[in-house]
């Protein structure tokens, strides 16, 4: 007669009570995905628990780099999945990590997914959209029935993915009350929400109003200029919610998390330069540099020079279309990323251009220098007194590294 001789093994390892897996937390977007990771990440520390997580710009054990790099796949999640310190697991998941290769896991708790937008088309077959939300729903599809998927429902591609996960929903919107029926309707069935009322972010279950934290009290919002995180923010703040985080302790995070080099590098860094400002920032499409426009905008300044840069594995239009968005500085100085991706010394320069001027820039207030490093250092020349600089920074540690000497630190809004 056989004998169970593994019974006894697993029961070593795991006693009774023992909890043999951990919640594992997939985000997923075009734009937002680090800071949202990041910022879930922190919440969580924030209850006392280990965290791993993975992001563009390596994989970290509580706010600890141990691999550096682009790790969004599933060779990062399985670094993080596998270590048996790990309470919770934060992993950002990006498009390329999942056509090349999966996943990395077979279910998470949560899924969230915080828009679509056009980056990346034409690459791997992927050439709509549509396709692209296809991708992006993976992430919603492999949660848990019991799990939770927090989607946008002001992006209507994100708001179909409920339809193709089995999980309860989180639905969160930055319009006004009343603005979204689909979360409105949501409300009404009893469903769980986060958004913004009165100038404050709540979550909302049914009628039940809970209030976290005012956003412009929030250091990510920048006093409430950037609104592009308030997104990211209330994707951040569901998660939370449905895992069990308190509220005093979302409140907490949130107050304490900075979108400084140490804590976002590259994300919305804000620096005192002499008597100006410079902005270092990893936007490289066009929805995201209208959001980092817009708030270029909002900060009070006498002039405003970009340093602009597109990856180039976009499309043509895709990289004329930034140059059409950047025209409303005062002055462009445009460069290029170290790999050029396959293009031709000047070819992506020449696309930014040309955009620019079809937005109305003039020759006078386009330079063209495009070493990184040399681009940054002529903006830092240029800079003066009340002048505001948004560098969107390919080697952000660079970047960073080389405005260091010019900073007298944080910058205040």
């Amino acid at each position: 007669r056989p004998r169970d001789v593994g019974g006894p093994i697993i029961d070593m390892l795991y006693p009774p009570g023992t909890e043999y897996s951990i919640p594992v937390i997939a985000v997923t977007g075009t734009n937002g995905k680090t800071t949202t990771t990041r910022l879930i990440a922190h919440l969580f520390r924030h209850t006392g628990k280990t965290v791993g997580f993975t992001t563009t710009d390596g994989v970290y054990l509580q706010n600890r780099l141990v691999m550096e790099g682009d790790m969004t796949g599933p060779f990062s999640a399985n670094i993080i999945l596998s270590n048996p310190t790990v309470d919770v697991a934060v992993l950002e998941t990006a498009r390329g990590g999942l056509l090349r290769a999966g996943l990395g896991f077979d279910e998470a708790d949560v899924g969230v997914v915080l828009n679509v937008s056009a980056d990346h088309l034409g690459l791997r077959g992927i050439n709509t959209l549509e396709q692209l939300a296809e991708v992006k729903a993976v992430v919603a599809m492999v949660v848990k029935r019991e799990g939770h998927a927090v989607l946008n429902a002001d992006d209507p591609l994100v708001y179909a993915m409920r339809d193709k996960t089995g999980a309860d929903i989180v639905l969160i919107s930055t319009l006004p009350p009343g603005e979204n029926e689909r979360f409105e309707a949501h409300l009404e069935r009893g469903g769980i929400g986060a958004r913004i009322e009165d100038g404050t972010f709540v979550i909302r279950r049914g009628r039940l109003r809970i209030p976290i934290a005012a956003v412009r009290e929030v250091p990510l919002t920048l006093g409430g200029a950037a609104r592009f995180q308030e997104q990211n923010i209330l994707a951040a703040i569901g998660t939370a919610y449905v895992r069990g985080v308190r509220y005093d302790t979302i409140r907490a995070g949130l107050l304490s998390f900075f979108p400084s080099p140490s804590m976002t590098p590259g994300r919305l860094n804000l620096l005192r330069v002499g008597n100006g400002r410079v902005l270092v920032d990893y936007a490289h499409n066009a929805a995201a540099l209208t959001g980092l426009m817009d708030l270029a905008m909002r900060l009070p300044a006498r002039r405003r020079i970009g340093v602009i840069a597109v990856p180039g594995d976009r499309r043509d239009e895709d990289i004329q279309g930034v140059g059409r968005l950047a025209a409303g500085l005062d002055l462009a100085i445009v460069k290029e990323d170290n790999d050029r991706r396959g293009r031709e010394e000047g070819a992506i320069a020449r696309l930014v251009i040309d955009g620019l001027k079809e937005g109305g820039m003039r020759d006078e207030s386009i330079q063209v220098v495009l070493p990184e490093r040399e681009a940054v250092e002529r903006a830092l020349a240029e800079m003066g007194d009340g002048d505001l600089t948004v560098i969107l920074a390919d080697d952000v540690p660079g970047v960073l590294a080389q405005i260091h000497p010019h900073s007298n630190g944080a910058a205040t809004v």
